[in-house]
């Protein structure tokens, strides 16, 4: 077709030929085309694993529609062109007619409810609610290409081929958009394979990676709530992609939508280069605005899961790492989008001087603070003086840190409460991170035995004891110090060191018990504070301090 119509000193005839190949051609590659995803070794069978047998009867139906369909649609574009009034309005038309009756019966065989892929439908989602309209939508895929034959027999004919090349092109789109789908929620499945695979591993090789005290911690990635979320995603753009593809097929034939679309509703000044300009704000422009905002909103909402799939799992980054490229990505999103839709709506940075001020006298008499832990946030997120599951100590709260928001950050204490702490305290007082570098911790216990006690060994005995525990660090060492002389017994401490802040309780109570045994073992006792009260004789007091008469006459004082 491209060879005919551009050969040199073509005739008529010759560049119609041309014109009516191309759009033969057009046609054959879409129908085969797709006759070639439903073949059994096709995308639809072998990767989307779709029911074999109805793909295979639709790919039939199509092949035996096509070699039919295409003689036609060539009669009708050989005589659109240049050929003679008489055979465009007879012959062209009456191929027309035939075409769509052609359509029409192959809509009605493969959409009937007899037909192999509808009875899988009605099988698998037949209490959706597409399959409740099920006679609207049937009859309306059966009854347009009817329609349009009509409206061609009527006289209008030119029309009707315009309205029926419309509809071809969204059929063409819609399948296209399923593929699509298909495709990338099948490469959403792979990857979500991956990582979970990837994180059985992990699971799997943690024993041998827990004696290195100073390894990353993962975080745990729910894979369900990951599909969930990148499925609302991917649902989102396919149909702004489909929506985007109709309105580009559908806007030089629907030009009352336009109409529509450029009703001014208000306008407003701009100014560009300097000059002020009087823009209007039109229907469709309002519109794109609120779309910007939706789009914006489920976006944020959704956003950190396509993140986890598509680039976070390749970058082996540690958990609080994550969490923050998600939180600094949503706030950069919702600063976009936001600026995009008051743009739309004619609402500059520049005009907003006045919130500026409002603003400023603002922070003056609160919102200071408001900002400081917004700002604080941030510093948190981009420093990491504190990450998610870390044991922290703020003041007198300590707990694990489970969220870090714009204003606050949120610390589960060791009650199971969860404590809101604002963002600046992180950065204006003194936070003690129990975790941050290592979860190595360092416990200190004090044992006093009493006076008279052979100081060695009483020292070589919680040495032993201290070392015949299996959750104590050969590295850094334990020590026993024998640190000074007490009111009541000899005082020593005991410095062990754990490998994780959860066994700092449960190895201190181990080795108190281990201690107590081991040092009632070797007859050492442990020393309980005693005091000595002297009480003496005093003017007005008396008698109040004498003992009874002892035998013979004798007072005891």
């Amino acid at each position: 077709g491209w060879l005919l119509t551009n050969a040199a000193n073509a005739s008529a005839f010759t560049q119609s030929m041309g014109q009516a190949l191309a759009v033969v051609a057009q046609i054959f590659l879409n129908l085969y085309g797709f006759s070639w995803l439903f073949d059994r070794r096709g995308v639809a069978i072998r990767h989307f694993h779709w029911h074999t047998p109805s793909m295979l009867w639709v790919q039939r139906a199509i092949r035996r529609f096509a070699l039919f369909f295409i003689p036609l649609i060539f009669v009708v574009a050989l005589n659109a062109g240049i050929a003679p009034h008489v055979n465009s309005e007879s012959l062209g038309r009456f191929a027309f007619l035939l075409a769509m009756a052609a359509v029409a019966l192959v809509s009605y065989r493969l959409f009937r409810r007899t037909s192999p892929p509808m009875q899988r439908f009605f099988l698998q989602h037949g209490r959706t609610l597409i399959a409740k309209l099920y006679p609207l939508w049937f009859t309306l895929v059966v009854g347009l290409p009817l329609a349009i034959g009509a409206f061609a027999a009527t006289g209008f004919y030119f029309a009707a081929a315009f309205l029926f090349g419309r509809l071809m092109h969204t059929l063409l789109l819609a399948l296209g958009a399923v593929m699509v789908y298909g495709v990338v929620s099948l490469w959403v499945v792979t990857q979500r394979t991956r990582l979970y695979e990837r994180q059985e591993h992990a699971v799997d090789d943690e024993p041998a990676a827990a004696t290195d005290v100073s390894a990353p911690r993962a975080e745990a990635i729910d894979i369900a709530a990951i599909g969930e979320q990148t499925r609302e995603l991917l649902n989102l753009f396919t149909t702004l992609l489909v929506l985007l593809g109709l309105w580009w097929i559908w806007a030089d034939a629907l030009p009352a939508f336009r109409v529509v679309g450029d009703f001014a509703l208000w306008t407003y000044v701009d100014t560009v280069d300097g000059e002020r300009l009087t823009r209007p704000l039109t229907v469709g422009g309002l519109a794109l605005a609120i779309l910007v905002a939706v789009v914006t909103g489920l976006t944020l909402r959704n956003i950190g899961a396509l993140l986890d799939i598509v680039l976070l799992q390749r970058l082996e980054l540690q958990a609080d790492a994550t969490y923050a490229i998600k939180t600094v990505t949503r706030y950069a999103i919702a600063g976009i989008g936001i600026v995009a839709a008051t743009s739309i709506i004619g609402i500059s940075w520049s005009k907003l001087q006045w919130l500026v001020a409002a603003l400023g006298v603002g922070l003056g008499f609160g919102l200071q603070e408001i900002v400081a832990n917004f700002v604080s946030g941030l510093i948190v997120l981009a420093e990491r003086p504190i990450r998610i599951g870390d044991v922290v100590t703020v003041g007198e709260v300590s707990g694990t840190v489970s969220r870090i928001r714009a204003r606050a950050t949120s610390v589960v204490d060791f009650d199971n409460k969860e404590v809101l702490i604002p963002n600046k305290a992180f950065i204006t007082q003194t936070v003690v991170n129990w975790t941050l570098t290592s979860q190595t911790t360092r416990l200190l216990l004090k044992v006093g035995v009493a006076y008279g006690t052979d100081i060695e060994a009483a020292q070589k005995v919680m040495y032993q004891a201290v070392r015949a525990s299996p959750d104590v660090l050969v590295d850094p060492p334990y020590s026993v110090f024998f640190v000074g002389f007490g009111d009541s017994a000899l005082n020593f401490e005991i410095r062990a060191f754990v490998d994780s802040i959860d066994k700092r309780l449960s190895v201190a109570h181990a080795l108190n018990v281990a201690i107590e045994h081991a040092l009632r073992e070797h007859g050492i006792s442990i020393p309980f504070p005693q005091r000595e009260v002297i009480i003496r004789g005093a003017p007005g007091l008396a008698g109040l301090g004498e003992a009874p008469p002892a035998p013979g006459g004798a007072r005891a004082a």
